[in-house]
């Protein structure tokens, strides 16, 4: 298992974000509480929202401002597009396509107070939209889901995935049921390895069980990528350097 974050996550957003700077976001259940990104570097049209709410609240608008510009989804994702219930609890931000009670050995006080029978959509479907086409195709995009299941929900895209996914982000139990693998990062760290993905660290949300851990898929490349940026501009800075003593004689 990959070590825990140390720094803050909004910290270690920042850092990831100057290392991989995101052209585009496709961000799965935003609506009450939305991940550690710097949004003001996002220009309008490049982040996705997607969340089986209504409608984003004013509040996220309102601590958001650019989030007015996003690219709104309302539809509940799942990875298939097999008619299932979708389940309200009586936490909101945890109602899903789980039932609550299959999560009671990490989670005793979650219970259900309703169900309803959902057509749900895949990523690889809804990315078929003519307007939503680019969000496959744009380098360096991120995926960002904050719901479970989480790993259901990115296989939904296809296999394999796009290939200018190259940061996930993702909401997974450290120790999930028996009967929901699919949820743990010991499960997600698995399946995502074949696709040249490496878990490089996650921290605990309020709920000790609930993680969110990050992904970076060809580690070595964007490295070698990052340093040869470093040589470049370390080169240019030296060449300006004995430029200037130049016309300082």
């Amino acid at each position: 298992m990959p070590k825990k974050l140390i720094s803050t996550p909004l910290h270690t957003c920042g850092l990831l974000q100057q290392i991989l700077p995101p052209s585009a976001i496709i961000l799965v259940g935003p609506g009450l509480n939305p991940l550690p990104v710097d949004w003001n570097q996002l220009s309008a049209g490049q982040v996705l929202a997607i969340d089986a709410h209504v409608q984003i609240p004013e509040w996220l608008h309102n601590s958001i401002p650019s989030s007015r510009s996003w690219i709104i989804r309302n539809t509940i994702l799942a990875g298939n597009q097999v008619p299932a219930p979708f389940y309200t609890t009586n936490n909101p931000k945890e109602n899903a396509l789980i039932p609550p009670d299959h999560l009671h050995e990490v989670w005793p006080n979650l219970r259900q107070t309703d169900a309803q029978t959902c057509q749900p959509e895949t990523l690889q479907t809804l990315l078929a939209e003519p307007e939503l086409q680019s969000f496959t195709k744009t380098p360096n995009t991120w995926v960002m889901i904050d719901c479970l299941p989480a790993l259901d929900i990115l296989q939904g895209a296809g296999n394999p995935l796009p290939e200018s996914w190259n940061v996930l982000w993702l909401r997974l139990l450290q120790n999930a049921p028996k009967r929901h693998a699919e949820l743990s990062l010991a499960k997600a760290e698995a399946e995502l390895s074949n696709s040249g993905y490496r878990c490089v660290g996650w921290y605990e949300e309020n709920h000790p069980e609930l993680i969110q851990a990050i992904f970076v898929r060809n580690t070595e490349t964007l490295l070698q990528q990052k340093l040869e940026q470093h040589a470049t501009l370390t080169r240019e800075r030296d060449q300006l350097k004995k430029d200037h003593e130049l016309l300082a004689r």
